[in-house]
């Protein structure tokens, strides 16, 4: 093996960041729009305010969620197991 500096590796290490984030997103275009729901939908149907979903979101408290391209939060319904 030969030597990198420290910085070819992080930035190495950032691209493939960056590519799982990409093949991420290509996943979650692959499951059914209808196995999501919006923000409204999501507060609806736990006790989560509708504030409160995009800043769990945010946070990482609701993990599998998503942003629209126009910037709305989706939240996949198998999160509701955690809220109910």
């Amino acid at each position: 093996m030969t030597y990198q500096p420290r910085e070819e590796l992080l930035q190495s290490l950032n691209a493939i960041r960056e590519e799982c984030k990409r093949l991420e997103e290509k996943i979650d275009r692959l499951v059914p729009e209808t196995e999501w729901l919006t923000s409204k939908q999501f507060a609806d149907m736990t006790t989560l305010s509708v504030k409160t979903v995009p800043n769990y979101c945010q946070q990482k408290r609701i993990v599998k969620c998503r942003k629209t391209e126009t910037g709305r939060w989706q939240i996949h319904k198998s999160e509701l197991e955690k809220f109910s």
